[in-house]
């Protein structure tokens, strides 16, 4: 490559991902090229008119031939921000979306009306990278948190993050809330984004997420509610009374998911007082926040 400065080099990355039919290529080579330096925003500008130096060329061009051939951003430079926090992700683990951090916001705001500071204790079931169990840490030092993940390969990378950012967290490897049941503890709240991308629809999903995201964190079976069905199985045996479930749900979901909560209202001992429904930031449902007595 002939001598280009950093502002040269960016505008050549955005052009060849622009050509590649990569949405946002501007903000894609940006991010890319501040990783490949280990700069913030304000570090690659006062830099701009550098000459950008040879040996970076390599690494660039390969991290753009990653890209093009739809590896996730995310995966390249290894992490996601979440919350205003840096995770690291890895194909071991889903990328962390915005729909999760509204999840977050809500379930807080929920629990503050029934706990306000009192210390609780929590399960995240399905824990991936931790966003959800570490969030909540952080944000409620005095929570007790836990999160279950059947994958050793994301716990790893969760515990890696729980160090990384300081967060009191107890993982379990295990399948769904078995663990918890296992060692016959009570909690005060389940939140889960489970897997629930029905199976026949996997196919349709973007190839950055079908061809590189985990499987075992997507396909969430034939009608893609199998795992909210066998949390709410398990959640009698766990749950303390006054207690909050909270989901992530998929498009079209709702009605379904406060169906089998219902359902499970006439057989349990334990009874909803209110089930909310929320949307995302596209106004589709997304979350779905149960009050239990």
């Amino acid at each position: 490559m002939r001598n280009m400065t950093i502002k040269e080099a960016h505008s050549w990355a955005s052009s060849f991902l622009r050509q590649h039919h990569i949405d946002q290529a501007p903000l894609e080579a940006e991010v890319l090229i501040r990783n490949l330096f280990q700069w913030n925003r304000s570090q690659l500008f006062l830099q701009w008119n550098q000459p950008f130096p040879i040996e970076k060329w390599e690494p660039l061009k390969q991290w753009l031939d990653q890209r093009i051939h739809h590896i996730p951003l995310q995966y390249i430079v290894g992490e996601q921000e979440f919350y205003g926090r840096p995770f690291s992700v890895n194909p071991n683990v889903l990328i962390p979306r915005p729909e999760t951090e509204l999840l977050l916001e809500h379930l807080i705001h929920e629990a503050d009306q029934i706990w306000q500071d009192q210390p609780i204790t929590v399960v995240d079931v399905g824990t991936g990278s931790g966003a959800i169990a570490i969030t909540l840490a952080l944000e409620k030092p005095n929570w007790h948190v836990h999160t279950v993940d059947i994958s050793n390969a994301a716990l790893k990378t969760a515990k890696k993050n729980a160090i990384k950012l300081e967060a009191q967290v107890t993982f379990h490897h295990g399948d769904l809330l078995n663990p918890i049941l296992e060692s016959k503890m009570k909690v005060d709240l389940i939140v889960s984004n489970p897997p629930y991308i029905p199976t026949k629809d996997l196919d349709d999903l973007m190839p950055e997420v079908k061809n590189n995201e985990p499987m075992l964190a997507l396909d969430g079976g034939e009608d893609g509610l199998q795992f909210y069905r066998q949390i709410l199985q398990q959640a009698e045996k766990v749950l303390h009374r006054p207690g909050l479930i909270a989901f992530e749900i998929g498009i079209d979901q709702s009605e379904p998911i406060v169906e089998l909560l219902q359902q499970k209202d006439s057989k349990w001992k334990l009874q909803i007082e209110h089930i909310k429904v929320i949307p995302d930031f596209q106004g589709i449902p997304r979350i779905i926040i149960a009050k239990i007595t």
